[in-house]
């Protein structure tokens, strides 16, 4: 079995190879959080009808609630959900599909905890593994609502709501990202990441205190920003986790649409502040 219910001493689970690396096209890297490379791949994938669907979340401020994981088939739904939502969001639409359909088979992009959510489903309901592939993110702790809450109390004026909501964008001064928020008035802001970052702590999950998968060891693809020492590009890169055969092969196949270089899971792991 690809699953390992277990975690081992180093917390990162198995994996095959390890990748800096980046989208090739410059819309979609500009357009996503860091690197594009989930959002070129699942297109791609999707595009050449190697998977029916893809499950993603497209969520873009309070009035898409609740926010829940969709299912698209088109490259420009997939395109559409591109950037990081720090926002809980439910994998009941997956579920459903798993439960529903037993010819379909789906690309995931999701959390630690949704990953490793589905594949208990798919464990006891004896799902077959290669259904879904797993594109999983690296996870510093989500945000609960009170963090839009706040930013609407913090920013907002008295006869505007807030109505729109980017975690991370690239205006001006481009990777990692500031947060951005639009209102119904047409006032758009643009916020100092650090600010995100401060309150983080604040407006966590109860869940997230007790998660000690931040690198996403169930996925069969783990990604995340890349903030190894030196390799910092304002249109963004990402590290690149391959942890299953599955992941490999599909990963192999996609590769002349990045550009990568071998990297060391241990500086990884020194970038994103694990204990040594």
């Amino acid at each position: 079995l690809r699953e390992q219910l277990k975690f081992n001493n180093d917390f990162d689970n198995k994996y095959i190879d390890v990748y800096t690396a980046h989208c090739k096209d410059t819309t979609i890297r500009k357009s996503s959080t860091s690197g594009g490379l989930i959002t070129a791949l699942v297109a791609a994938l999707i595009r050449n009808k190697e998977y029916d669907s893809a499950f993603v979340l497209d969520w873009h401020g309070p009035g898409d609630m609740p926010a829940r994981l969709k299912e698209t088939s088109s490259p420009k739904g997939i395109y559409a959900s591109a950037k990081s939502k720090y926002i809980p969001s439910s994998v009941f639409n997956v579920i459903r599909a798993l439960q529903e359909d037993n010819k379909s088979r789906y690309i995931l992009t999701a959390l630690p905890c949704q990953v490793y959510a589905v594949r208990k489903v798919m464990k006891y309901q004896q799902i077959e593994e290669d259904k879904i592939l797993f594109l999983g993110l690296f996870c510093d702790c989500n945000l609960n609502y009170n963090f839009i809450k706040y930013l609407n109390w913090k920013y907002g004026r008295k006869d505007e709501k807030l109505i729109g909501l980017d975690y991370r964008v690239k205006d001006r001064l481009g990777w990692p990202g500031n947060v951005k928020i639009y209102f119904d008035s047409g006032r758009e802001l643009l916020i100092d990441r650090s600010v995100r970052m401060v309150v983080k702590r604040y407006f966590q999950l109860k869940r997230c205190l007790v998660c000690l998968d931040k690198l996403n060891q169930f996925a069969d693809i783990s990604f995340g920003d890349c903030y190894i020492s030196g390799e910092g590009d304002p249109l963004g890169k990402s590290n690149v986790i391959i942890r299953t055969e599955i992941g490999k092969n599909i990963f192999d196949r996609y590769l002349p649409l990045f550009t990568v270089r071998s990297e060391n899971i241990n500086k990884i792991k020194l970038s994103q502040h694990f204990s040594q």
